[in-house]
């Protein structure tokens, strides 16, 4: 099905919707970082991925205020809930093993730091999760 000449998501072969998804990821990711930077924040790095030695995991973003390091997931998918849903545990622990690479290797280790989801919908909405827990 298609509406005025743009083929719909369901319509795509299954690897073009892997590449929307992509797409949709990347859009949210920036979406969430302009949020950031007019909350005050300064960026530090985007899609920061992490040595084996520290688990190998990617941070979605990086950034920086009043001191703490600030590490963000970026979940977007069809609704909020399915991007809240979509976090595992394993995953979580991941990042955070990542976030301690990054403060080792960029000479921050023992300052504060903090992890934050920012969960996306297929519409635009935006969530932001701050200072969540990881085990």
């Amino acid at each position: 099905m298609a509406f005025d000449g743009v083929a719909c998501e369901t319509d795509a072969p299954r690897a073009s919707r892997a590449g929307l998804a992509k797409i949709a990821g990347s859009a949210a990711e920036a979406a969430a970082l302009r949020r950031y930077r007019k909350g005050g924040a300064t960026p530090l790095a985007c899609n920061w991925h992490a040595k084996k030695v520290d688990g190998g995991g990617e941070i979605d973003i990086v950034l920086e205020r009043d001191g703490a390091v600030i590490f963000v997931e970026v979940k977007a998918r069809r609704t909020l809930d399915e991007a809240y849903n979509s976090i595992r545990p394993s995953q979580l622990r991941r990042i955070a093993a990542a976030a301690d690479g990054f403060m080792n290797d960029t000479g921050r280790r023992g300052g504060d730091m903090r992890f934050d989801i920012v969960l996306c919908d297929r519409y635009g909405a935006m969530e932001k999760i701050e200072n969540i827990w990881i085990e």
